[in-house]
Protein backbone atom coordinates (compact mmCIF):
# COMPACT_ATOMS: atom_id res chain seq x y z
CA UNK A 1 0.00 0.00 0.00
CA UNK A 2 2.98 2.13 1.06
CA UNK A 3 5.06 1.59 -2.36
CA UNK A 4 1.75 2.23 -4.42
CA UNK A 5 1.37 6.01 -2.58
CA UNK A 6 4.76 6.47 -2.94
CA UNK A 7 4.92 5.60 -6.86
CA UNK A 8 1.68 7.76 -7.02
CA UNK A 9 2.92 10.48 -5.53
CA UNK A 10 6.82 10.19 -7.28
CA UNK A 11 4.09 9.69 -10.40
CA UNK A 12 2.52 13.08 -9.90
CA UNK A 13 5.44 14.81 -9.13
CA UNK A 14 7.01 13.52 -12.67
CA UNK A 15 4.56 14.61 -14.42
CA UNK A 16 4.11 18.40 -12.57
CA UNK A 17 7.97 19.03 -13.23
CA UNK A 18 7.41 17.20 -16.96
CA UNK A 19 4.85 19.10 -18.09
CA UNK A 20 6.00 22.75 -18.02
CA UNK A 21 9.15 21.63 -19.72
CA UNK A 22 7.20 19.62 -22.38
CA UNK A 23 4.75 22.51 -23.40
CA UNK A 24 7.77 25.32 -22.99
CA UNK A 25 9.03 26.40 -26.38
CA UNK A 26 12.44 25.72 -27.67
CA UNK A 27 13.88 29.14 -26.66
CA UNK A 28 12.82 28.14 -22.53
CA UNK A 29 16.44 26.31 -22.38
CA UNK A 30 18.02 28.78 -25.10
CA UNK A 31 20.92 29.61 -22.83
CA UNK A 32 23.32 29.25 -25.65
CA UNK A 33 23.90 28.48 -29.58
CA UNK A 34 22.68 25.13 -30.74
CA UNK A 35 25.00 22.17 -30.69
CA UNK A 36 27.28 21.44 -33.59
CA UNK A 37 25.79 18.79 -36.33
CA UNK A 38 29.56 17.95 -37.06
CA UNK A 39 32.88 19.04 -34.95
CA UNK A 40 35.79 20.44 -36.25
CA UNK A 41 37.74 17.63 -34.81
CA UNK A 42 35.52 15.19 -36.78
CA UNK A 43 35.74 17.31 -40.03
CA UNK A 44 39.67 17.17 -39.57
CA UNK A 45 39.46 13.18 -39.39
CA UNK A 46 37.07 12.62 -42.22
CA UNK A 47 39.21 14.95 -44.33
CA UNK A 48 36.81 17.35 -44.50
CA UNK A 49 39.13 20.15 -43.42
CA UNK A 50 42.18 21.44 -44.70
CA UNK A 51 45.73 21.67 -42.47
CA UNK A 52 46.12 25.00 -40.56
CA UNK A 53 49.10 26.06 -42.54
CA UNK A 54 49.25 30.04 -42.59
CA UNK A 55 48.36 32.22 -39.29
CA UNK A 56 44.95 33.06 -41.14
CA UNK A 57 44.76 29.26 -40.75
CA UNK A 58 45.53 28.92 -37.47
CA UNK A 59 43.56 31.60 -36.57
CA UNK A 60 40.11 30.57 -38.11
CA UNK A 61 40.65 27.08 -36.44
CA UNK A 62 41.14 28.77 -33.31
CA UNK A 63 37.71 30.80 -33.33
CA UNK A 64 35.90 27.36 -34.82
CA UNK A 65 37.12 25.29 -31.43
CA UNK A 66 36.11 28.70 -29.23
CA UNK A 67 33.08 28.75 -31.10
CA UNK A 68 32.42 25.05 -30.25
CA UNK A 69 33.49 25.05 -26.48
CA UNK A 70 31.00 27.77 -26.19
CA UNK A 71 28.38 25.49 -27.78
CA UNK A 72 29.51 22.75 -25.71
CA UNK A 73 29.57 24.81 -22.10
CA UNK A 74 26.13 26.51 -23.35
CA UNK A 75 24.68 22.46 -23.54
CA UNK A 76 26.52 22.00 -19.49
CA UNK A 77 24.52 25.03 -19.01
CA UNK A 78 21.34 23.88 -19.80
CA UNK A 79 21.74 20.78 -18.28
CA UNK A 80 22.28 21.87 -15.38
CA UNK A 81 19.46 24.21 -14.97
CA UNK A 82 17.09 21.27 -16.27
CA UNK A 83 18.47 19.32 -13.03
CA UNK A 84 17.96 21.95 -10.74
CA UNK A 85 14.21 22.42 -11.82
CA UNK A 86 14.49 18.82 -11.92
CA UNK A 87 15.39 18.20 -8.12
CA UNK A 88 12.81 21.28 -7.32
CA UNK A 89 9.69 18.19 -7.92
CA UNK A 90 10.74 16.07 -5.27
CA UNK A 91 10.67 16.36 -1.66
CA UNK A 92 14.13 16.31 0.71
CA UNK A 93 14.78 15.02 3.98
CA UNK A 94 17.80 16.35 5.53
CA UNK A 95 18.64 17.66 2.23
CA UNK A 96 19.11 14.62 0.60
CA UNK A 97 16.11 14.12 -2.66
CA UNK A 98 13.73 11.14 -2.27
CA UNK A 99 14.03 9.65 -5.16
CA UNK A 100 13.03 5.78 -6.68
CA UNK A 101 15.37 3.83 -8.93
CA UNK A 102 14.27 5.63 -12.57
CA UNK A 103 14.61 9.13 -10.80
CA UNK A 104 18.19 8.49 -9.87
CA UNK A 105 18.76 7.09 -13.54
CA UNK A 106 17.46 9.96 -14.62
CA UNK A 107 19.17 12.29 -12.15
CA UNK A 108 22.85 10.57 -13.04
CA UNK A 109 22.22 10.43 -16.80
CA UNK A 110 21.81 14.19 -16.34
CA UNK A 111 25.03 14.57 -14.39
CA UNK A 112 27.05 12.20 -16.75
CA UNK A 113 25.82 14.79 -19.61
CA UNK A 114 27.18 17.70 -17.96
CA UNK A 115 30.45 16.57 -17.04
CA UNK A 116 30.87 15.28 -20.45
CA UNK A 117 29.87 18.44 -21.85
CA UNK A 118 32.20 20.03 -20.11
CA UNK A 119 35.19 18.27 -20.69
CA UNK A 120 34.66 18.72 -24.41
CA UNK A 121 34.63 22.34 -24.07
CA UNK A 122 38.05 21.86 -22.23
CA UNK A 123 39.05 20.01 -25.31
CA UNK A 124 38.21 22.31 -27.92
CA UNK A 125 39.76 25.69 -25.70
CA UNK A 126 42.77 23.48 -25.70
CA UNK A 127 42.67 23.29 -29.52
CA UNK A 128 41.94 26.89 -29.89
CA UNK A 129 44.86 28.19 -27.41
CA UNK A 130 47.12 25.48 -29.60
CA UNK A 131 46.06 27.16 -32.81
CA UNK A 132 46.54 30.56 -31.77
CA UNK A 133 50.00 29.42 -30.38
CA UNK A 134 50.70 28.49 -33.56
CA UNK A 135 49.24 31.76 -35.59
CA UNK A 136 51.84 33.75 -32.96
CA UNK A 137 54.77 31.39 -34.37
CA UNK A 138 53.82 32.13 -37.87
CA UNK A 139 53.78 35.26 -37.04
CA UNK A 140 57.58 35.43 -36.32
CA UNK A 141 60.31 36.47 -38.51
CA UNK A 142 62.11 33.35 -40.53
CA UNK A 143 60.12 30.54 -38.67
CA UNK A 144 58.32 28.29 -41.88
CA UNK A 145 54.57 26.06 -41.25
CA UNK A 146 55.31 22.53 -40.91
CA UNK A 147 53.78 20.77 -43.23
CA UNK A 148 55.67 17.78 -44.37
CA UNK A 149 56.45 15.00 -42.35
CA UNK A 150 60.63 16.18 -42.05
CA UNK A 151 58.88 19.72 -40.65
CA UNK A 152 57.20 17.82 -38.52
CA UNK A 153 60.10 16.10 -37.54
CA UNK A 154 62.25 19.16 -37.88
CA UNK A 155 60.21 20.95 -35.29
CA UNK A 156 60.26 17.87 -32.78
CA UNK A 157 63.63 17.69 -32.32
CA UNK A 158 64.02 21.58 -32.03
CA UNK A 159 61.35 21.48 -28.85
CA UNK A 160 62.89 18.17 -27.74
CA UNK A 161 66.33 19.94 -27.65
CA UNK A 162 64.27 23.04 -25.86
CA UNK A 163 62.94 20.65 -23.52
CA UNK A 164 66.15 19.49 -22.48
CA UNK A 165 67.61 23.01 -21.85
CA UNK A 166 65.03 23.54 -19.68
CA UNK A 167 65.68 20.57 -17.92
CA UNK A 168 69.38 21.10 -17.41
CA UNK A 169 68.35 24.64 -16.15
CA UNK A 170 65.95 23.16 -13.62
CA UNK A 171 68.90 20.64 -12.44
CA UNK A 172 71.47 23.84 -12.26
CA UNK A 173 69.07 25.79 -9.68
CA UNK A 174 68.75 22.11 -8.27
CA UNK A 175 71.93 21.98 -7.42
CA UNK A 176 72.17 25.72 -6.56
CA UNK A 177 69.60 25.33 -3.90
CA UNK A 178 71.11 22.18 -2.28
CA UNK A 179 74.49 23.66 -2.00
CA UNK A 180 72.86 26.96 -0.56
CA UNK A 181 70.97 25.15 1.92
CA UNK A 182 74.40 23.15 2.63
CA UNK A 183 75.77 26.72 4.00
CA UNK A 184 73.22 27.31 6.59
CA UNK A 185 74.47 27.61 9.81
CA UNK A 186 70.96 26.49 11.68
CA UNK A 187 68.45 24.21 11.01
CA UNK A 188 66.16 27.95 11.04
CA UNK A 189 68.77 29.97 8.59
CA UNK A 190 66.37 29.87 5.87
CA UNK A 191 64.21 31.73 7.81
CA UNK A 192 66.18 34.93 7.48
CA UNK A 193 64.27 37.39 5.14
CA UNK A 194 67.11 37.74 2.22
CA UNK A 195 67.91 33.65 2.64
CA UNK A 196 63.86 32.84 2.25
CA UNK A 197 63.40 35.22 -0.75
CA UNK A 198 66.31 33.86 -2.13
CA UNK A 199 65.18 30.07 -1.78
CA UNK A 200 61.52 30.83 -3.11
CA UNK A 201 63.71 32.57 -6.10
CA UNK A 202 64.78 29.68 -6.88
CA UNK A 203 62.40 27.17 -6.03
CA UNK A 204 60.20 28.85 -8.32
CA UNK A 205 62.71 28.95 -11.27
CA UNK A 206 63.03 25.41 -11.41
CA UNK A 207 59.44 24.98 -11.32
CA UNK A 208 58.35 27.24 -14.09
CA UNK A 209 61.66 25.60 -15.72
CA UNK A 210 59.98 22.30 -15.29
CA UNK A 211 56.90 23.23 -16.78
CA UNK A 212 58.49 24.85 -19.93
CA UNK A 213 60.06 21.88 -20.31
CA UNK A 214 57.03 19.93 -20.09
CA UNK A 215 55.04 21.46 -22.55
CA UNK A 216 58.06 21.95 -25.02
CA UNK A 217 58.06 17.99 -24.59
CA UNK A 218 54.47 18.05 -25.42
CA UNK A 219 54.88 19.95 -28.63
CA UNK A 220 57.63 17.41 -29.26
CA UNK A 221 54.89 14.46 -29.16
CA UNK A 222 52.14 16.82 -31.58
CA UNK A 223 54.65 17.11 -34.74
CA UNK A 224 56.28 13.29 -34.13
CA UNK A 225 52.18 12.16 -34.09
CA UNK A 226 51.53 14.56 -36.77
CA UNK A 227 54.49 13.45 -38.83
CA UNK A 228 53.50 10.07 -38.32
CA UNK A 229 49.87 10.66 -39.22
CA UNK A 230 51.08 12.28 -42.69
CA UNK A 231 53.31 8.93 -43.44
CA UNK A 232 50.03 7.45 -43.15
CA UNK A 233 50.74 5.58 -40.35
Amino acid sequence: MHTLRFRSVTGRALVALAAPLLLASPATFAVGPAAPTQSPIASEKAGAAKIAATSEDHLAKADTYRKEAAVYRAEAAMHRKMLEQYKEGFPATEGKIDEDTYVKKMRVHCEGYINKAEALATEAEKFADYHREQAADLRAPGLKAPVTPGDHLARAEEYRKKAAAYRAEAAMHRKMLADFRALAVTERADEDPGRKAMRIHCEGFINKAEELATEAGNFADFHRMRAAELKGK
